[in-house]
């Protein structure tokens, strides 16, 4: 091969835990669709939400986590999010399963 071969897999980045974790785990939330209802991560996950210093937040967000592991609302489990960035040169980009890019299809123009 010769030339630029430009090719990144990637998936989106979650910048903080708020908006995530409160909408899947406030009971108030319409995003708790697993029904958990627990008065003491309610308020940890409030506490994260107001949090004016990094410490804060840290401390908050500890106290969720330690509430979900005490709580147990659900099983988790992990999906990739597919997602190949390539550049002008590049063809043959073809995704199977869960998104990666089958190798043996690249090939390169000049």
């Amino acid at each position: 091969m010769t030339g630029d071969f430009d090719l990144t897999i990637s998936a989106a980045i979650v910048q903080g835990p708020d908006f995530a974790l409160w909408t899947a785990f406030h009971s108030t939330s319409t995003g708790n669709q697993m029904g958990v209802s627990d008065p003491e991560l309610d308020a940890a996950l409030d506490k994260g939400r107001v949090a004016t210093t990094d410490a804060e937040r840290m401390e908050a967000y500890t106290e969720v986590q330690n509430r979900i592991k005490e709580v147990v609302p659900g099983v988790w489990y992990t999906r990739a999010v597919p997602a190949v960035i390539y550049g002008n040169n590049v063809r043959g980009v073809t995704m199977y399963t869960l998104g990666s890019p089958l190798p043996e299809e690249l090939w390169l123009t000049s």
